[in-house]
């Protein structure tokens, strides 16, 4: 049997701790559109046919979210009526998923102290990996096959999700932001890139159970708009090393939150993103009430396939997030969300059968 083990946690990983559903945070494009918020468009795109967000009513979603790296040297694009369009209103209101929903700000809590940040795109991530398989509240992603267009894509666009050619992301600034219901009150500027950070390590900046507002003045064709998500208890580590054996069902556990909201959830996620291998993982989001979530032997052995290389298999990066969550239209079908969050790192453990063959 052979046992490969890694705790790697980089300071790329940690800043995405605070970044979590900025990976998560992407919009809608279909085949005549390349992204919702294309300068060159004068349509929005079609809803996404995926649904992977819910809100603090305490829904569960049917597919679970995804999160894909997102860059953050972004150039800043000053938004011009041409830049977005308006919906037809007479049209019911879109289901807010990882296509569309453009915008992202996160709130995230930790030992080490709390911050704030965020941004809002012009278009989707075009490297959003497909679900294969889904068990539960999990599913397991990756691109199989690969993105191949029928014809090569013209620069700056990049064959992308769906085999069709995609911009890259811009983001775009949308005013000052105010999250409200923490203490001290958070107000944020964009910076040149147009993306939103606080500056300061802030101590107990908010209590479970409590109302968090985030609001934006807006800007553009992107008006003024107002989110809610409540306050989490901060997640202990559980310290022990998970091990995840091929074949078999993989059971995670962990103490809920005893004063978190009854709507707060666990995200679990485990990818093998490393040493230029096929990009893959598995993310579940339950409840956090649940105490664990079981991730069945079928998704296990995806992964474990999908990571198989001539160092073995491993578990690159693996964490688990408890959070609140709204996402809600904030211009026709583009969508914008706001979570409230504390992550820690894990280790996993990793057995293979007959040496890893």
């Amino acid at each position: 049997m052979n046992t490969n083990v890694s705790r790697k946690i980089s300071c790329s990983a940690l800043l995405y701790g605070l970044s979590l559903t900025l990976a998560l945070t992407v919009g809608c494009a279909d085949e005549n559109n390349n992204g919702i918020l294309d300068k060159d468009s004068e349509e929005l795109s079609e809803d996404g046919s995926q649904t992977d967000t819910y809100s603090d009513t305490g829904a569960q979603p049917d597919q679970v979210n995804t999160d894909s790296g997102q860059p953050d040297d972004m150039t800043h694009v000053d938004v011009t009526e041409s830049d977005i369009s308006v919906a037809d209103t007479s049209q019911p209101e879109p289901t807010c998923d990882r296509y569309n929903t453009l915008g992202s700000f996160v709130v995230q809590t930790s030992p080490f102290g709390s911050g704030a940040q965020g941004s809002f795109r012009t278009a989707p991530w075009p490297f959003l990996l497909d679900q294969q398989l889904q068990s539960g509240g999990c599913g397991f992603y990756m691109f199989d096959p690969p993105p191949t267009c029928e014809t090569a894509c013209e620069s700056p666009l990049v064959c992308g999700f769906g085999d069709q050619c995609r911009p890259m992301p811009d983001n775009v600034d949308v005013g000052k932001v105010t999250i409200s219901g923490t203490n001290p009150e958070i107000v944020m500027l964009p910076n040149e890139y147009a993306t939103y950070y606080t500056t300061e390590n802030y101590p107990a900046l908010f209590e479970p159970g409590a109302e968090l507002t985030l609001s934006a003045e807006g800007q553009g064709n992107i008006g003024e708009f107002t989110m809610t998500a409540l306050g989490i208890e901060p997640l202990e580590n559980p310290l022990d090393l998970f091990v995840m054996t091929q074949g078999q069902p993989f059971t995670m556990k962990w103490t809920p939150g005893k004063n978190s909201p009854a709507s707060a959830k666990m995200m679990i996620h485990l990818d093998i993103d490393h040493h230029a291998a096929q990009a893959a993982y598995v993310e579940c989001i339950v409840p956090d009430s649940a105490g664990e979530v079981t991730i069945s032997a079928e998704l296990v052995d995806a992964l474990i396939a999908a990571g198989h290389s001539g160092i073995g298999t491993y578990v690159e990066n693996a964490y688990m997030t408890r959070l609140t969550r709204e996402a809600k239209p904030v211009n026709g079908e583009i969508c914008a969300e706001f979570q409230v969050e504390s992550m820690v790192f894990i280790g996993v453990e990793t057995q293979l059968k007959d040496n890893g063959k």
